[in-house]
């Protein structure tokens, strides 16, 4: 029997439920709004060109399974993570990872043979972007042999809507463990440098090298070659990178890009595209270099990565992933002496010995002393003069063939670019610069000199 109590709660409860249902509808209506694919832009999935079905080699790297086209139609596809499946006659422990050719890698699969490659790829509208998966093999397989493992392409991570059919499956690959293929092994190379200082706007400098030693299964064809950016160094502090390829007397220049892996690490990258072939047995070196162009304080520091080549009676890819440590450079601002010169027979009342140019680089720099060095063994009253012919430093009297110039305060400043300075004695004399004590007025770092 309903109350007075009940009957007049009962339209308050069943406001509530009303209410409930109400929020639930609507919760339901944003999941579906969040999950619904890009309006108009669509991911058109095709089976590519499949390889041929081959041998799996132990140690063989990136070897193709799976050809996929992927075509963007309505605008720009993004695609967050791949999903990978493992299918076929085969075992996941002969592959030491899976991936997708200059995408991403994944050594970890799931209890279901699933293997995520959580990499970004855009594909511009109306463009096909061609996929390959690829499997790693493990170095010893002879618990997998004549197996005959596929590679499938299952899902896409990505706002797009998916025009095609999944998984897209390509050929087997039968498990050899007798097969011994080519290899590749990597140390530090006779150019590769020590730690030191690099001044801005050197040239030509090499930052790593290395030697490539070749196995005795196969010649090998050269692919790529990779070096971690360790150091602090930005953009514009590295420019006109190359990489520089020696065999048997020939060199082989090859330009450097920068290259990011799928999780972000910055690399540089030489793309040699099999042009060069080294016997097996034989070695070879491989050094990246450059010009510095900014950066003065920070530090450059490239350490060899990997090297990949193709073997070329086999065809497998084999590389050295066994990274080697090179050394730290520390950009410094720099002083280049440019030659002296004579301009005149007298100058401000004195022998005129000649010009000498100072061209800093970086930042303004503290000028603690110039040494000239002389002809005679005594030169008298010596002084620098600046080209408005005012008096630098000096007249001072020298010794064993020196004189060193100071400032009373300590030190005065030389401003970047060039500056000219006329040099004048007593009597007629030659003369050249024998030293530049200096630093760099902010960052306080020794300058580094070249040139004297």
């Amino acid at each position: 029997m309903k109350t007075l109590f009940t009957q007049r709660l009962w339209p308050f409860r069943y406001t509530i439920y009303l209410v409930a249902f109400a929020l639930v509808l609507f919760s339901f209506f944003l999941s579906s709004v969040s999950a619904a694919p890009a309006p108009g832009i669509v991911l058109k999935v095709e089976s590519g060109n499949q390889p041929t079905p081959g041998i799996a080699a132990e140690g063989a790297r990136g070897l193709v399974y799976t050809r996929v086209n992927l075509t963007a139609i309505g605008g720009d596809v993004t695609i967050r993570s791949f999903t990978l499946m493992r299918t076929g006659g085969g075992r996941d422990g002969a592959f030491s990872s899976i991936g997708i050719e200059d995408v991403g890698d994944s050594g970890d699969p799931n209890g279901e043979h699933q293997y995520k490659v959580k990499a970004t790829l855009t594909i511009p509208e109306g463009e096909t972007i061609e996929i390959e998966l690829k499997g790693n093999m493990k170095s010893n397989m002879n618990s997998y042999q004549y197996d005959r493992p596929t590679l499938s392409l299952v899902a896409l991570d990505t706002d797009a809507q998916i025009q095609g059919t999944l998984p897209i499956t390509g050929v087997a690959h039968t498990i050899n463990s007798g097969l011994v293929i080519g290899s590749i092994s990597l140390a530090l190379g006779p150019q590769n440098p020590p730690s030191g200082d690099v001044a801005v706007l050197e040239k030509n400098v090499i930052f790593s090298s290395v030697r490539i030693t070749i196995g005795a299964a196969e010649d090998v064809r050269l692919k790529n070659m990779y070096w971690f950016a360790n150091g602090s160094s930005e953009d514009g502090d590295i420019v006109n990178p190359v990489g520089v390829l020696l065999y048997r007397g020939k060199a082989w220049e090859f330009p450097a890009n920068v290259y990011f892996d799928d999780d972000g690490t910055k690399k540089y990258r030489v793309k040699m595209d099999q042009t060069v072939t080294i016997t097996k047995g034989d070695i070879a070196e491989v050094y990246l270099k450059g010009d510095v162009g900014s950066g003065v304080g920070r530090t450059i520091k490239l350490d060899p990565d990997k090297l990949n080549g193709i073997g070329a009676t086999y065809g497998y890819e084999v590389r050295d992933t066994t990274s080697k440590t090179s050394g730290t450079f520390t950009i410094v601002p720099a002083i280049f002496r440019i030659s002296p010169g004579i301009t005149s027979e007298t100058y401000q009342g004195n022998v005129n010995l000649g010009t000498v140019t100072l061209e800093v680089l970086g930042e303004v720099a503290d000028i603690r002393s110039i040494t000239i060095r002389t002809k005679s063994a005594a030169p008298l009253h010596v002084s620098l003069w600046d080209a408005d012919g005012k008096l630098v430093a000096g007249p001072a009297d020298g010794s064993n063939s020196e004189v060193t110039f100071t400032s009373a305060g300590g030190s005065w400043e030389l401003p970047t670019g060039k500056t000219t300075y006329t040099v004048t004695a007593l009597t007629r004399d030659n003369f050249s610069v024998a030293s530049v004590n200096a630093k760099g007025k902010n960052s306080k770092v020794p300058l580094k000199i070249n040139g004297i």
